[in-house]
């Protein structure tokens, strides 16, 4: 799916993926953005050269809603920013 909307996925994505399902797993929705770059930006370990700038523009275009798409979340609708 992530090859069909031009992405790449790199070990900062799957960070980003791996936290979404584990997310929704425990809350049963998916977080909001600022949730996501805040609670990562604090996880960046130096075997993943991810920058919280980096964090921000890893989806594009598609931003959170495509993260969620591809993370396998259902009906998945980024709240705030």
């Amino acid at each position: 799916m992530a090859k069909e909307h031009g992405v790449e996925l790199s070990d900062c994505h799957w960070l980003i993926i791996n936290f979404l399902r584990d997310y929704y797993t425990e809350y049963g929705i998916a977080p909001e953005p600022r949730t996501i770059i805040n609670t990562l930006s604090e996880q960046i370990s130096p075997n993943i050269p991810c920058s919280r700038k980096n964090l921000e523009g890893l989806f594009a275009e598609g931003g959170c809603e495509l993260a969620c798409k591809i993370a396998g979340l259902p009906d998945c609708h980024c709240r705030g920013v």
